[in-house]
């Protein structure tokens, strides 16, 4: 299992964890995202959504989702707060 962690605030981003039909996780995003990887999407505060998702195969992981991992990423390091 993994966490998206930054060395200066340890605020869990997202986890990914191995399946055996590829990776699962779950991203904080400040915004909904409708996409097929995306399995469901729950607001978890007012300004923040967390994201399940699942990918299948290495073409999953896309320029759309490197963009997610940065945007939750920033929610981490409390962007979103100012």
């Amino acid at each position: 299992m993994s966490r998206l962690r930054s060395q200066s605030r340890p605020r869990p981003r997202g986890h990914l964890r191995p399946v055996a039909t590829g990776l699962r996780g779950y991203l904080d995003l400040q915004r909904a995202v409708t996409d097929r990887r995306i399995r469901s999407v729950s607001p978890y505060t007012k300004r923040l959504f967390v994201h399940h998702f699942h990918i299948a195969t290495a073409a999953d992981l896309d320029d759309e989702f490197i963009g997610w991992l940065g945007e939750a990423y920033a929610v981490g390091e409390g962007l979103h707060l100012r």
